[in-house]
């Protein structure tokens, strides 16, 4: 049975802190996003009711319906599966995109 040495755990540790800063980063750039996207949704949804709900069904009324929620319902499952207790690493490390990734 090997031991780490001092330098490898402070490395370790060190990474821990990174990924946890991440982590939290991410997190309060989802719920920002979700606010934001909630916010227009609601301050524009009696002329979205007016104008592409009443109206009748076209493929310009389906992609800009698909094109409104698609974001919110992404950035979401998203947000959701990240804060999840409980769920592997992997599902965490899949689960979207992260700030390593810009």
């Amino acid at each position: 049975m090997s031991t780490a040495s001092p330098s490898e755990i402070e490395q370790e540790v060190a990474q821990l802190v990174v990924d946890i800063g991440q982590n939290l980063t991410n997190n309060y750039i989802a719920m920002s996003s979700i606010c934001f996207l909630v916010y227009d949704i609601l301050i524009n949804l009696d002329k979205e009711v007016e104008y592409i709900w009443k109206a009748r069904w076209t493929a310009s009324k389906a992609l800009f319906i698909f094109g409104r929620y698609y974001g919110l319902g992404f950035i979401s499952a998203s947000f959701a599966v990240s804060t999840t207790i409980g769920l592997s690493a992997e599902v965490h490390e899949n689960s979207g995109i992260s700030l390593d990734d810009c």
